[in-house]
């Protein structure tokens, strides 16, 4: 009879735990030794894709240190006089000057990259001396050529203001007098004493339109376009015998003199308003008062007034009667005489 041995189902067998199933040491491994921390997330229990993850980053991490090893070996061995000196063949001072200043006075060519430091500063200055005389001889040429086409249209401007004032001073149309000329910048036109007595304003704003659109025609027709950019002023002073100064203020003063007087009249029937007054209050019948007519003359000290009227006389005949009186500025009626 055979004897079988059975083992209990429930038993359970302990696998002791593997060092590749520790997350901290695979993160260790991967930072410190990449090689061996890819491995052991390859023997890791755990799903397909995973591992896939786990292999780029690990992958990621490795070659990250290699870069980042290879620079700090480029960086301790760079030879910074040799990069200078080829920035230096390449005409690029600064980039070569960068590297120079980076040689160590313990390094056997520090006294070769301080020499080549001053040399490639000499050629900077002269490089500046030869850029600044450049420069100069480019502002110089733009001068002489601006010179040059100020020229011609100081002379383009010369004789179209010459034309305007021959034809504008001819006998029965005497417009302007003179003309003051600063060129390019200034044409001014000086206005006869009648104009600048009897309508300076009134011209001044028709002929700084006209003769200003007439110039640029004139100047683009001549010249073209190249000239229109420059700014020409174009207007127009009184007659110098004239103080225009005293002009404007005497004219003020008759403006206001004369609307003082106006404001005398009846703007309805053109009546003196007080001496229709005085008039009526002295008639037989004041209702029967028919303005006709009312003219006056400023006579300086006073106004003289002539008024024209109908009324009723004493017998109820309606006549035309005439005044005439004399009132102050202020409109009071000084006397009146028939």
């Amino acid at each position: 009879m055979k004897i079988l041995k059975t083992t209990d189902m429930n038993t359970t067998t302990q696998t002791q735990s593997k060092w590749y199933d520790n997350t901290i040491i695979i993160v260790l491994l991967l930072f410190f030794f990449p090689p061996l921390g890819i491995y052991g997330m390859f023997k890791r229990n755990s799903d397909a894709w995973k591992k896939v993850v786990y292999l780029f980053a690990g992958l990621g991490i490795f070659f990250f240190q290699i870069i980042f090893l290879i620079g700090i070996i480029i960086a301790l061995n760079m030879d910074y006089y040799e990069n200078g000196n080829e920035y230096y063949e390449k005409g690029e001072y600064e980039l070569a000057l960068e590297n120079l200043n980076k040689v160590d006075k313990g390094n056997k060519s520090y006294l070769q990259a301080q020499q080549l430091i001053q040399k490639i500063k000499q050629e900077i200055e002269v490089q500046k001396e030869q850029e600044t005389k450049l420069a100069e001889e480019q502002a110089e040429l733009a001068k002489k050529k601006l010179e040059e086409k100020l020229s011609s249209l100081v002379q383009f401007q010369k004789e179209w203001a010459d034309s305007i004032l021959k034809s504008e001073s001819q006998p029965g149309n005497r417009h302007f007098v003179n003309h003051k000329l600063s060129l390019p910048d200034t044409i001014l036109f000086e206005y006869t004493e009648g104009v600048t007595k009897n309508g300076f304003n009134e011209n001044l704003k028709i002929d700084t339109v006209v003769y200003r659109e007439y110039y640029r025609k004139q100047l683009i027709k001549k010249l073209g376009y190249e000239y229109s950019n420059i700014k020409t002023f174009i207007s127009f002073i009184p007659n110098r015998n004239i103080d225009y100064e005293k002009l404007l203020a005497d004219n003020k003063t008759k403006a206001e003199r004369k609307e003082k007087i106006l404001r005398q009249f009846s703007a309805w029937d053109g009546s003196h308003i007080n001496l229709k007054r005085v008039v009526k209050a002295n008639m037989n019948d004041p209702k029967s008062f028919d303005h006709v007519e009312t003219t006056y003359s400023d006579k300086g000290d006073y106004l003289l007034i002539y008024m024209k009227f109908r009324g009723k006389n004493a017998f109820g005949a309606k006549v035309i009667q005439t005044v005439t009186a004399k009132a102050d500025i202020e409109g009071n009626i000084i006397s009146v005489s028939e």
